[in-house]
Order: C-alpha cells, then structure tokens, then sequence
C-alpha cells in the first residue's frame, strides 16, 4: 500500500521532511504532486490560483466530504507531519496548536508519534481504500510491478466504479477477462476511475499499454550493448593473434 505524507503547515522555503522520509508526499515541493497540494489548500479554504502548479478543476472537485479522513483516502494519504519548528507568520495556517485542535476533532485521524518537533499523524481506514478500491465494494488487489496490477471481484451483483490511485494517463488500461474497458476517466482532479458492470466473479488486469514498448526497447539496446562486447573482443583476439612485425 502506498503511504502518503501530507504537510499542514507550508512556509517559504523547502519543505524538508519530503527528504527524511522515504514515502511519497504531498507538499509544495515536487513538480508531480503540486496539483495535490492546491487540492488540500482548497479543503482548508486556503487556494490560491497559479500559485502551485496547475490548478485543479474546482468546479467539478470530488473533494467535497465533510470527513477530512476521507478526503485524504482519496490521494492515498495515510499520515500528516505537522511541524512545530516553524515561523507561524510564513505560513498559511497560524499558530500549529490550532491545527491540533482541528485534527483533534477529527474522525479517523489519531496522533501516533512525536519526533522532536515533528507530529505524526495516522489516517484510519486504511483497510476500506487503497492504491485500488472502489467505494461501493470490497476488493483485493495484487501488485505484479509498477506497471501491471490484478484485481481480484468476487459475486458481483451490481455495477461498481473502480479507482487507481495514480496520476492519470491515457496509457493505464483496464481489461476484465482480457476484454479492454473502455470507461476509463479522471476521478479525484488527477487520479484513474473505472465503471465496472460485470457481474459474478472475475479477474481484472489494470497495466500500463507503453511498458511494453520501453522494455522492448531496453532488449534492444541490452542486445545491442552485448554485440558490441562481442564485436570489440573479436577484434581484441585478432589483435592478439596478428604477428608482432618487429624492427629488423
């Protein structure tokens, strides 16, 4: 399961905890998370245009649930780091103690360690969503590699939507029982969403179609690196072999 991290607190400035911790975050920081990040700023009445990348399309935001615990399920996100080392005046969220009064409050979020100045917080119900879920079924999912995923429906009785939450790319395909599915759309402002209405029970391969161009690719210069090792050692042997024509 991928685990997210979600910075409450922003600042001028790297936000560093994206560098000591080796899980994906959310923050201001990289490029392919930016869109995120406007996304919790808009949950938290804090957005601001063109400021973080490319905004989010507000007008049609599935970001719209009371539960903030829910909302972060969405973007795959399992804890917040709330730091208490920063100037409240740089920031978009005051003083930290008012964000422990909101997390307080909040369903499904537990504080869980406290690390010098740094706060850690979990994101329950990690067991009803994941990288893939739907939020009308259960369902289990297995990870092949990066690019190719199986997803495990059993006794199916009515249609489902399906959710992978990676950034979208016209590049993932769905097939159910090596059928292509062709409902593939953007759920969530940037992730991958399915309809789902086969019935019983089913096997679904959610894989990314240009992988197998790349590895393709890699055989041939993997092919092409070996021929020319081959290449320069018959030329190293004749070398060798060639008499030595000395002076006379």
């Amino acid at each position: 399961m991928m685990v997210g991290l979600s910075t409450f607190h922003s600042y001028q400035g790297i936000e560093p905890s994206e560098y000591i911790f080796n899980r994906p975050s959310i923050g201001k920081n990289g490029l392919s998370f930016k869109s995120y990040y406007s996304i919790l700023l808009q949950r938290f009445n804090k957005f601001e245009p063109l400021t973080f990348g490319p905004d989010p399309d507000l007008s049609r935001s599935d970001f719209r649930d009371s539960s903030l615990s829910k909302e972060l399920l969405k973007l795959n996100v399992r804890y917040i780091i709330l730091h208490f080392d920063i100037d409240p005046t740089l920031g978009k969220f005051g003083e930290p103690e008012s964000v422990v009064q909101y997390l307080r409050g909040q369903e499904d979020i537990t504080k869980v360690k406290s690390f010098g100045k740094l706060d850690v917080y979990e994101v329950e119900g990690g067991s009803e969503s994941g990288l893939i879920y739907s939020p009308q079924k259960l369902v289990a999912y297995k990870k092949i590699d990066p690019t190719y995923f199986e997803v495990e429906v059993a006794d199916n009785k009515y249609p489902f939507d399906l959710y992978f939450l990676e950034n979208f790319d016209n590049g993932w395909e769905m097939k159910i029982d090596d059928q292509m599915i062709d409902t593939h759309k953007t759920v969530f402002s940037y992730a991958n969403g399915w309809k789902v209405d086969k019935t019983g029970n089913f096997r679904i391969s959610i894989k990314y179609k240009h992988q197998n161009l790349i590895n393709k690719g890699m055989q041939i210069t993997k092919y092409s690196v070996l021929a020319l090792c081959l290449l320069s050692l018959v030329i190293l042997i004749f070398k060798l072999k060639k008499p030595f024509k000395g002076n006379r």
